[in-house]
C-alpha cells in the first residue's frame, strides 16, 4: 500500500479545545498529555467504523469490582500504539484478536493520551487515548496493513516504522 504518500484524513469535527463532558471526574487522568502524533489502531476490518475505535466501557465491559478510580478512568481510553511494529506484535501475540492496523495522526484538538506500556516490557508504544468530545474517530485512520501482510521497506524508511 502506497499510504505514506497521502496525509491521513483530518478530523473536521473537533472542537479547537478537547472537552470531555462524559467522562467521570479526574479522567483524562493528570498525567496525560494532549494528543499528537502517529498512532495505529487494530481494527476487527479493512472497512473502519465507529466499532473499530471503541473503549472497553464503550464496548459494555466493566473493570473488575473493587477496581481503582483510575481503572476506570483508563477503561474509558482507547487503546493505540505509537509505533506500527508494537500493533504488529499485539496480532502476533494474540491470534485471535482484531487482524488490521489503521493509521492516524492525532492533534491536541482530539484528546489526550498517555503511555501505558505493560510491564512484561513488550509493545513499548502502548498509549491509552481519551477521545475528545465531537471526534468522529474513524475518520482519522486508514487501513494500512493487515496481520498477515509487511508494510514495504521503502514506507518503513520513509516513515520511520
Amino acid at each position: 500500500m502506497e499510504w505514506m504518500d497521502d496525509k491521513p484524513p483530518s478530523n473536521v469535527n473537533a472542537p479547537s479545545v478537547p472537552t470531555f463532558a462524559d467522562y467521570p471526574p479526574n479522567c483524562p487522568l493528570a498525567a496525560s498529555v494532549l494528543a499528537e502524533g502517529n498512532a495505529f489502531r487494530v481494527t476487527h476490518s479493512e472497512q473502519l467504523s465507529e466499532a473499530d475505535f471503541q473503549s472497553k466501557y464503550e464496548e459494555g465491559e466493566e473493570p473488575r469490582p473493587n477496581s481503582s478510580k483510575t481503572a476506570h478512568c483508563r477503561w474509558r481510553a482507547v487503546s493505540i500504539y505509537r509505533e506500527h511494529s508494537d500493533a504488529r506484535q499485539h496480532i502476533r501475540k494474540w491470534p485471535y484478536s482484531p487482524s488490521f492496523i489503521a493509521w492516524g495522526v492525532l492533534t491536541n484538538e482530539m484528546g489526550k493520551t498517555m503511555l501505558t506500556a505493560p510491564q512484561d516490557g513488550t509493545r513499548q508504544s502502548h498509549t491509552e487515548w481519551w477521545c475528545a468530545d465531537g471526534i468522529v474517530r474513524h475518520k482519522a485512520f486508514r487501513i494500512i496493513s493487515s496481520g498477515d501482510e509487511n508494510v514495504e521497506d521503502t514506507q518503513k524508511q520513509s516513515f520511520n516504522l
